[in-house]
């Protein structure tokens, strides 16, 4: 039986099968180097799902650069200017 990895031949009996396999099949060596490879993919996977939740987070939170209730009064409010009633007579 060959290994679908590296193309080794294994003995069936040697590796504990009882039948070749229909699917492929990895040794030993070759199941390790792709578990290596799966946890290097998944960290990788995982920090760039990170370092996209913090990018999208930071977008969400950035507010534009001067939103206008943020603005300080420049003018004074204005006010209604009231009449003075003269007491004359």
């Amino acid at each position: 039986m060959m290994c679908d990895g590296c193309n080794d031949g294994y003995h069936i009996y040697c590796v504990s099968l009882p039948d070749v396999p229909e699917v492929d099949w990895y040794c030993s060596k070759c199941q390790k180097e792709n578990n290596k490879n799966e946890n290097q993919n998944q960290n990788q996977n995982k920090e760039k799902q990170d370092l996209e939740k913090e990018n999208s987070s930071i977008a969400l939170n950035r507010s534009p650069r001067h939103p206008i209730e943020k603005l300080p009064n420049i003018l004074p409010p204005i006010t209604k200017k009231r009449k003075r009633v003269s007491n004359k007579n």
